[in-house]
């Protein structure tokens, strides 16, 4: 991403710097996809190992490129859910992934290999760079729309960092940095371009579709 900076004062220097700075440091604190292509491919053949432990009829290869092809999720989040499927029975999670490795639960199911993933994310401290990522995401989304508070928006950033890709992360940062005009379509459309519903932002304030 780059900052477009026409004579402006020193002071909004500094701050345009830092936001850059946060946006180039983010790939190294959320699971970071860059130089860890060795760690993603290892957490894919793992879980889809298992899945075919599970089920003869998954589609090993179909499985494994569909995981590493995934572009809204961290290495951080398919390291986590490689483990949680390994330290499973198979018919405690089975039912919930399709036999290409893919996710057949709805957001507001009840589904055990995605709770355990999550549980395992939430119990890593957040990082300093992490915090202040979400909390310049929540400053922007509460300028803009009052109604949903910073707390609340900075906890669910942080609940979300370590799940996501750097590189979605990045657009997610571009977007705040527009007019709040363009914020909310800026978002809604990142998410549509990477079709998910997964975003720092609440799903419902942007009335994005359950994906």
């Amino acid at each position: 991403m780059k900052l477009r900076i026409r004579s402006i004062e020193p002071a909004a220097i500094r701050v345009f710097a830092s936001l850059a700075l946060v946006v180039l440091a983010i790939s190294n604190v959320t699971g970071c996809d860059d130089g860890a292509l060795g760690s993603r491919s290892s957490s894919c053949r793992d879980f889809c190992a298992k899945l075919e432990q599970c089920d003869d009829r998954t589609d090993v290869a179909g499985c494994e490129a569909q995981c590493n092809q995934q572009p809204v999720r961290s290495d951080e989040y398919l390291a986590a859910r490689a483990g949680c499927a390994e330290a499973r029975s198979c018919n405690t999670f089975a039912a919930e992934i399709g036999n290409m490795g893919e996710d057949l639960c709805g957001g507001d199911d009840n589904c055990i290999l995605n709770d355990c993933t999550s549980d395992t994310l939430a119990s890593r401290a957040r990082t300093s760079l992490e915090q202040t990522y979400c909390e310049s995401i929540a400053n922007k989304l509460n300028a803009c729309d009052s109604s949903v508070t910073q707390a609340q928006l900075t906890g669910r950033c942080l609940e979300l960092v370590p799940t996501l890709s750097s590189e979605y992360l990045d657009l997610v940062q571009g977007c705040i940095q527009g007019d709040c005009s363009q914020v909310r379509e800026c978002l809604r459309s990142v998410a549509d371009r990477y079709n998910t519903d997964v975003t720092p932002a609440p799903a419902d304030w942007l009335d994005l579709p359950r994906k």
